[in-house]
């Protein structure tokens, strides 16, 4: 049993978001993630903002904004953006 709003369930909660992007990338035997104009893109934007500490810790992140990438950032409007696994 986990208690709401304890360590132990923002612990799954992060656990079940990087499965959930492990999944995206080994399923199709990758090493990115490109989410473009799609229902799924806010979803992972929601995340990635959530759990940026954690996912920066093995992932890199970009967002696209006017044809030009840059380094993710929480509070920007991107038309895209890439995760990629580091070389670990």
């Amino acid at each position: 049993m986990v208690s709401k709003d304890s360590i132990e369930e923002q612990m799954l909660d992060l656990l079940g978001f990087k499965s959930f992007m492990a999944a995206g990338i080994l399923d199709h035997g990758e090493d990115v993630i490109f989410m473009g104009e799609s229902r799924m893109k806010q979803l992972y934007r929601m995340g990635i903002t959530r759990y940026l500490k954690e996912v920066k810790s093995d992932s890199q992140i970009f967002g696209e904004i006017n044809k030009a990438w840059e380094d993710f950032e929480k509070d920007a409007d991107y038309e895209s953006f890439l995760v990629r696994r580091k070389n670990l």
